[in-house]
């Protein structure tokens, strides 16, 4: 069913995008990952981190953001001439603490800008930030920190999208609902600006209320992708097309127009299946988040 021009929605089943290995020499992890039309590569070493999210630069070499509570808080590590390297974003905010659960997302443009979304510690809770960094490449990178609403998902180089501008920005706020409702799901589309600083102020709300939290341990990743100036996003959420609060939760899907911001198509995909909470009763399941992506030939892929 063609539901845009030159856009068409599929349902598709993606195995084996990235795959480790723990079993090669000694104890050291040998991480294999094959871009596209190139040959695997394999790296082996001492303290080979263990990232919660990795990223590409435009010479194929990877970044790794670590959990905040070993000895690369506040490092994003890569390799220069085969060598690991750490880079120290740390004086940009207290990204010390375990906390009980630390989400990481990070990207990085054809222009090696770098963008990665993380939380610094509470009390009361975990604050978002936006880490920005003009060019990861450089021996020395400058990093900017912005502020966002709760938890989010960055758009990343995981299929043919188009990477040459500043990655859309899935947050989830629930800033000033009541606690029955769950979030909002907010849009951002960044610009660079001349200073080599970032604006986040383009942003338009998706769902108003009753929005699924994304966490990354239960599917999701990616969330967004674009092409040729569309942005495609797909998210879940416990209301139904009349807006209705239900049990179980719908996947829907957008596409939004880079240049004017506007929403040229927005429905619901698909149901989900309720979780069955033995105090509280039949409850929406932010579990097995879907994930998209799109083909060479503008196919857009939502995986449920």
């Amino acid at each position: 069913m063609k539901l845009l021009s030159g856009v068409w929605w599929s349902l598709l089943v993606l195995l084996g995008l990235l795959s480790v290995s723990t079993t090669a020499h000694a104890a050291f992890p040998v991480w294999t990952y094959p871009p596209h039309s190139q040959q695997p590569i394999q790296v082996e070493g001492v303290d080979t981190p263990m990232g919660l999210a990795i990223a590409f630069d435009s010479k194929n070499r990877p970044y790794f953001l670590a959990d905040r509570t070993g000895t690369l808080t506040g490092k994003i590590r890569t390799l220069r001439n085969g060598l690991w390297h750490d880079i120290d974003y740390s004086s940009t905010a207290d990204w010390t603490g375990a906390g009980d659960k630390f989400y990481a997302e990070i990207a990085i443009d054809n222009s090696n800008a770098l963008y990665a979304s993380m939380s610094t510690p509470g009390p009361p809770g975990d604050t978002w930030h936006l880490l920005y960094s003009p060019d990861i490449t450089a021996s020395s990178p400058v990093f900017h920190i912005y502020d966002l609403p709760d938890i989010a998902n960055i758009e990343k180089n995981m299929s043919h999208g188009d990477n040459s501008n500043p990655p859309a920005i899935i947050a989830w706020d629930a800033r000033g609902l009541p606690s029955a409702q769950r979030a909002r799901i907010r849009l951002y589309i960044p610009s660079k600006n001349s200073n080599g600083t970032l604006s986040l102020n383009d942003s338009l709300d998706l769902a108003s209320t009753q929005a699924e939290p994304h966490y990354s341990h239960s599917g999701g990743t990616p969330s967004v992708v674009s092409k040729n100036g569309k942005i495609h996003v797909t998210y879940l959420s416990d209301k139904n097309a009349s807006g209705v609060r239900t049990t179980s939760s719908r996947i829907w899907v957008a596409t939004i127009d880079r240049a004017t911001k506007n929403i040229d198509y927005h429905a619901h995909l698909a149901q989900t299946h309720g979780y069955v909470n033995w105090r509280h009763g039949i409850y929406a399941d932010n579990h097995s988040m879907p994930v998209i992506g799109i083909t060479s030939t503008d196919t857009v892929i939502v995986i449920l």
